[in-house]
């Protein structure tokens, strides 16, 4: 795995996971093995994931990024109905990140610092709630760490819904992409 190098890690990869005893089965054995590398005390937070980074070269253009905006009226819904201690904003581009558009969201408000993708991940992970980007990194942190608050955005890439990802039992928020 790219995120990973210098560790093993059991991984799979599903098109689309539906409800069948099949999909559900093979979804927990993979998360069974792979939690083990995750393990760790709950933070009580609330993750947001900022995707840009590589998603801004031109040949990735098909993803999208998700507004800004978007995210921050999903935390301020989630943050308006559960009790958490803070928020850890996880990014792959902190340059390009406006960390002053989040200075009315909560009082406790941090930028993740790990130095490597294995580290970010597990933190992510660990999460209390995480409000995934349209990317596959929290989208699998959320899978594996099963936050008590989960959302995936409801656009997926351009003109694709997130429903083509199956996985139904998980909650979107609505996202536009810039």
């Amino acid at each position: 795995l790219n995120y990973f190098p210098g560790r093993s890690v059991t991984s799979g990869y599903f098109q689309y996971i539906n409800n069948s005893k099949a999909d559900l089965k093979a979804l927990e054995f993979l998360k069974n093995k792979v939690k083990p590398y995750f393990s760790g005390t709950k933070i009580n937070r609330l993750a947001i994931h900022f995707r840009r980074g590589d998603y801004l070269l031109k040949g990735h253009e098909m993803h999208g990024i998700i507004q800004t905006e978007c995210m921050i009226s999903e935390a301020k819904y989630i943050l308006g109905n559960f009790d958490f201690d803070g928020v850890t904003i996880f990014t792959d581009s902190p340059e390009l990140f406006k960390s002053n558009a989040f200075n009315d969201l909560f009082h406790d408000v941090i930028i993740d610092k790990s130095k490597d993708n294995y580290d970010a991940f597990r933190k992510m992970s660990l999460h209390n709630g995480l409000i995934a980007a349209n990317s596959s990194f929290s989208l699998w942190a959320g899978l594996i760490g099963e936050p008590i608050v989960f959302k995936i955005p409801s656009q997926w890439e351009h003109n694709k819904s997130s429903e083509s990802l199956g996985i139904n039992w998980i909650d979107r928020y609505q996202s536009e992409f810039y």
